[in-house]
């Protein structure tokens, strides 16, 4: 396995352990200073590492029992893509929420993302055909 691959596999997995423990300073950690950081395709990204800790304070807050998986799609010597999945219930609710997408990640020489684009989707309570059939 090259050493980018691993890089980027390496980075996944702590990007997974760190959502699934709820700390959004552990979660900032893996983010440059300067990154750049695009929640969706529409939305103006996040930039630097302190929006992105503001933004997993306040997201990671809202969540428990979070279940966080992810596929490598391909790892490049620049740059790196992901499937991933996250489910989880809302603070003091029993409500099932489930989002996937899609991510693509850069890293930089010593493993640390400097940008981040993802494409995702969520289904949420009150959507009840579509949470039937699936395992939220």
């Amino acid at each position: 396995m090259a050493k980018e691959e691993q890089a980027f596999r390496n980075w996944l997995a702590a990007f997974g352990k760190r959502m699934e423990s709820g700390e959004s300073n552990a979660m900032a950690a893996l983010f440059a200073a300067d990154v750049v950081f695009h929640l969706s395709p529409f939305d103006a990204p996040l930039r630097g590492r302190e929006a992105v800790e503001d933004h997993f304070r306040k997201t990671l807050a809202a969540r428990e029992s979070i279940r966080f998986t992810a596929e490598v799609i391909t790892p490049a010597h620049d740059e790196g893509w992901a499937h991933w999945a996250c489910g989880f219930t809302r603070t003091g609710t029993d409500d099932p929420v489930r989002q996937e997408g899609i991510m693509r990640v850069v890293l930089d020489d010593s493993g640390i993302c400097t940008h981040l684009q993802q494409w995702w989707n969520s289904i949420e309570p009150g959507q009840s055909d579509l949470m039937r059939d699936t395992d939220a």
